[in-house]
């Protein structure tokens, strides 16, 4: 592993204080496209590990339960 020359590289000071606007896809992406970019992400990291890539948790269907009033 080589040691970088850390007096090359570009940095940021950010404060708390400071609004958040580097790198949002908020305005540019839906919720769902969201989602989906971060399971791709998921499974590549899955994969890198070598483990099984097991399908979201999330249930497909919709189901309701009416429960008898006593």
């Amino acid at each position: 592993m080589t040691r970088t020359d850390r007096g090359k590289m570009l940095t940021r000071l950010k404060r708390l204080s400071d609004p958040d606007d580097a790198g949002d896809m908020r305005s540019t992406t839906s919720p769902q496209e969201r989602w989906l970019m971060m399971w791709q992400i998921a499974r590549d990291a899955y994969i890198f590990k070598g483990e099984s890539v097991a399908q979201p948790g999330l249930h497909r269907h919709i189901v309701r339960v009416f429960r008898r009033e006593r």
